[in-house]
């Protein structure tokens, strides 16, 4: 039904392993991302000129609206997940290096004062790490202009989470003592290195744009993006709000708000399907769907998503979608993520130019037998009117 290809030599691109070299895009590692070098060679694809705006509704921390940055192009994002939104506008913020210095050297000359620590984080530090994390965090929140602020703070995330026992296994936070280095040291490699990236790394003048938001529900007038370039969260894949709660908790006032990219059971367990996903699906997908609570839900979802982006777009946009397939190994269901996002994306306007298949893998059980492969797709839609 529709037209298929394969490109297994993509399929690297499509996650964040490119960004971790890069400048300014590593200064918070998002392992649900994908990468610099998508975005570049997506923008080049479509032929994304200076005046287009390209907009990312699950922006993130940001690749899309940075590397749109890099070339020029006006760009806007919405996240649900204040870590993402909180690293998105550090990257993107325009600094002076010298006054950057300045600050650095004087908070990492402060001499250390014991503060009360949250003890319930103890499981995650040592106490020595933790009473040097709060202390730092007391000092940076006394610097009162917030770029500065955010921009130290978010160093510290990066010092803290280097000098903890955490190990983050997909969407599991799992604990492993080990030796660390001094969060003091750590946190001064970071900084300095921080400042560094900024000198090296090239950007051009252009309006980029990023907030909280819903891809549901987006704070967007009709008709005026060109482009988009986005991935929603995969079916059964991860639980953002579970994975960067340390973070969020001790350095973060904002919590998570409620939105795509977290299923809650109790939100999903009584989930009922649109009328219109019931009218997207075709019959066979429809019976999987219909078998699971949250698979309900995150289909409902993705049409009010997807139906969103349609009305922001002007007619004759692109979007490039990367997403995969959800499934449920007990009962060795998969849930073809191309064919959901697919057939919704035709229902509410769109055409589906082509779909690429990117990557292959097995999914297991918890035993680690093999029971099936699942894919990861890039979905090329063009709104026609």
């Amino acid at each position: 039904m529709y037209k298929l290809k394969e490109r297994l030599d993509l399929g690297n691109l499509v996650t964040f392993v490119p960004n971790k070299n890069l400048p300014v895009y590593n200064w918070l590692y998002f392992k649900e991302g994908f990468s610099r070098d998508f975005v570049f060679l997506t923008l080049e694809k479509f032929n994304v000129k200076e005046n287009n705006v390209v907009l990312d509704p699950f922006c993130g921390c940001g690749t899309t609206l940075l590397a749109c940055k890099q070339k020029g192009i006006n760009a806007i994002g919405f996240d649900v997940l204040p870590i993402a939104v909180f690293s998105s506008r550090v990257k993107l913020r325009d600094y002076e290096t010298e006054e950057l210095k300045l600050y650095a050297k004087e908070i990492l000359n402060k001499k250390f004062k014991r503060y009360e620590i949250p003890k319930r984080f103890l499981k995650y530090f040592s106490k020595y790490i933790l009473e040097d994390i709060i202390f730092f965090k007391n000092e940076i929140n006394k610097i009162e202009d917030e770029k500065i602020r955010d921009f130290m703070l978010l160093a510290l995330i990066n010092a803290s989470m280097r000098c903890s026992y955490v190990f983050k296994d997909g969407g599991v936070i799992k604990i492993k003592k080990r030796d660390v280095a001094p969060l003091r040291e750590m946190f001064r490699r970071r900084v300095l290195k921080m400042i560094k990236d900024l000198s090296s790394f090239e950007k051009k003048k252009c309006e980029v744009f990023v907030d909280f938001g819903d891809a549901r529900n987006l704070k967007i007038e009709d008709e005026t993006i060109d482009f988009i370039i986005t991935s929603p969260p995969y079916l059964n894949k991860i639980e953002y709000t579970k994975v960067y709660e340390i973070e969020e908790e001790i350095f973060l006032s904002e919590k998570a708000k409620p939105g795509i990219r977290s299923f809650i059971e109790k939100e999903t367990k009584n989930a009922t399907i649109l009328k219109d996903v019931e009218n997207a699906l075709n019959k066979s997908l429809l019976e999987k769907i219909s078998q699971y609570p949250n698979a309900i839900a995150y289909a409902n979802d993705i049409y009010l998503s997807i139906k969103e982006m349609y009305r922001v777009c002007k007619n004759d946009s692109l979007a490039a979608i990367v997403i995969g397939d959800g499934v449920f190994v007990e009962d060795n269901v998969v849930i073809e993520g191309d064919k959901l996002l697919a057939d919704i994306a035709s229902y509410c306007g769109f055409i589906v130019k082509e779909i690429i298949i990117v990557n292959k893998r097995f999914y297991t059980t918890p035993k680690r037998i093999k029971k099936g492969i699942i894919k990861e797709y890039i979905v090329i839609l063009k709104k026609f009117g």
